[in-house]
């Protein structure tokens, strides 16, 4: 069995993308070869996790990230054209899923706070 060198083991494979629930924006994770997901980003505070043995990286990005609709990209196929159209689609997605929860605050008042007239006890 061929022993990897540390700089092998840091070595990034694969790289997933995914939205972010609560932003509704498009996180990435890398991971390398030693099993390390590894979160970097504007606004977001650099979070790394080791993948245990029995759980694959999809399923950990999900649990220990939230992320949904995770995609993978193989580093290898970073450059092809398919994967650029795949990322953009789930960005076009987030920006929907945005564009639905602000039009649903707009409907539902929730940027507003109710008038002290209209609840119980003010008459």
């Amino acid at each position: 069995m061929v022993r990897l060198t540390s700089r092998q083991k840091q070595e990034v494979v694969s790289t997933f993308y995914g939205i972010n629930p609560e932003t509704l924006r498009v996180d990435s994770v890398s991971v390398t070869r030693e099993g390390r997901l590894t979160r970097r980003g504007l606004g977001v505070p650099c979070h790394t996790h080791l993948i245990h043995r029995w759980d694959t990286p999809r399923s950990a990005i999900a649990i220990v990230f939230h992320l949904e609709q995770v995609i993978e990209l193989p580093m290898h196929l970073w450059h092809h054209e398919d994967s650029k159209r795949r990322v953009d689609e789930l960005r076009a997605r987030a920006s929907a899923m945005r564009a639905e929860r602000d039009a649903r605050r707009v409907t539902t008042g929730s940027y507003h706070r109710s008038s002290p007239s209209r609840e119980p006890g003010f008459g």
